[in-house]
């Protein structure tokens, strides 16, 4: 809050004298940028660390190396900015690893955000079963009859 409070300057009076403003869209931005994980790698840390209770294993290397980055709204506005790795998503942004959901799951023996933790076969959910599927299956894509069968070219129209 120090940082947003710098940039956004503070309330002199009122119920939340002391706090940051938020008077423009660009202060709102601002706000978001700093209290998110993926744009502040201080909050990614100590998200992360978060994991890391639960998990009982570390995950705070992913992003400890990013940890004094801060993405400002000027930083996005003048080029896109590769985010830091949060435990929010799966997938690790670096420059060493594809975009690949799933990658923390797999080599930080993170537990799958599904009912059991693993990737899931069976799915209770009643919403399903009323449609007559428990199982998750393959099922061929639906022929909308959008194209005519052939040799496999595009049709020009």
């Amino acid at each position: 809050m120090d940082l947003l409070r710098k940039l956004n300057y503070t309330k002199a009076d009122g119920p939340a004298k002391g706090q940051p403003m938020l008077n423009t869209a660009i202060d709102a931005a601002e706000m978001i940028l700093t209290l998110a994980r993926k744009p502040n790698g201080h909050v990614a840390v100590k998200a992360w660390a978060a994991l890391s209770e639960f998990t009982g294993r570390d995950h705070t290397h992913l992003a400890t190396n990013k940890e004094e980055e801060k993405i400002r709204f000027r930083d996005i506005q003048a080029q896109p900015r590769k985010i830091i790795s949060s435990p929010t998503w799966s997938g690790l942004e670096d420059e060493h690893v594809s975009y690949n959901a799933g990658y923390t799951n797999v080599h930080e023996l993170i537990p799958w955000r599904t009912l059991s933790g693993r990737q899931s076969l069976y799915q209770d959910h009643q919403w399903m079963r009323d449609f007559g599927e428990s199982l998750l299956v393959y099922r061929p894509p639906i022929d909308t009859r959008s194209r005519e069968s052939g040799d496999g070219r595009e049709i020009e129209r």
